[in-house]
């Protein structure tokens, strides 16, 4: 990356910029001089910058390669609840294996939407989503949520749940975080009902 491009970065963003090579040497993950050069022509503008900051969001590379839920967790799973085996690792659960965080640049926002906890359903969460924002799939939440603990050494869900648009069996929507509490859980609630301690997370298109 440009040193430009990182410094007007940690001006605006601090800590909440996450660059490839913070990951590298974090997660023992290499990426290639292709995908490093990827990252420098996609950075994002001052602009997004700058909102991302007003907002509450966080800059963080994503991994070298696209990578499931199952795939992220191998790369240390004693930042999960469930170090191996769990309900998401059953054949019939399809989101843990096909929902990818690609190698791209995300956009994510730290803890829940405000408003969206409360006991509030699926539908009535997602009203409080602005215009250019999207719900994340497991993978790409549950990657933001380790890699900051890996880089950073804070939790972004340390005592709360969050929804993905990741769907398991039944139909519903996963959730993820209480992470303080042994590391990442990951679990699945009916979409039409209401918890307190569950709210909603958003991305950045």
């Amino acid at each position: 990356m440009k040193n430009s491009q990182i410094a007007l970065a940690r001006t605006i963003l601090g800590a909440d910029f996450i660059q490839p090579e913070e990951v590298s040497e974090s997660r023992k993950l290499t990426y290639s001089s292709k995908l490093l050069k990827h990252f420098t022509e996609t950075f994002p503008s001052e602009e997004i910058l700058q909102w991302l900051c007003k907002n509450g969001f966080i800059l963080i590379a994503g991994p070298f390669i696209p990578m499931s839920l199952l795939e992220v967790r191998e790369i240390n799973t004693q930042l999960f609840f469930a170090k191996s085996g769990g309900w998401y690792e059953e054949q019939k659960e399809n989101f843990s294996r096909n929902d990818k965080v690609m190698a791209e640049w995300l956009m994510l926002r730290k803890g829940v939407i405000r408003n969206s906890v409360g006991g509030k359903t699926w539908k009535e969460q997602q009203k409080f989503l602005a215009e250019m924002e999207y719900v994340p799939n497991i993978a790409e939440a549950v990657w933001g949520e380790t890699t900051y603990k890996e880089v950073r050494n804070d939790w972004l869900f340390p005592s709360i749940y969050a929804r993905t648009s990741s769907i398991y069996s039944n139909g519903h929507h996963v959730h993820f975080g209480d992470s303080e509490d042994g590391g990442v859980d990951v679990g699945g609630r009916y979409d039409f009902e209401c918890y307190s301690s569950i709210g909603l997370t958003s991305a950045r298109k």
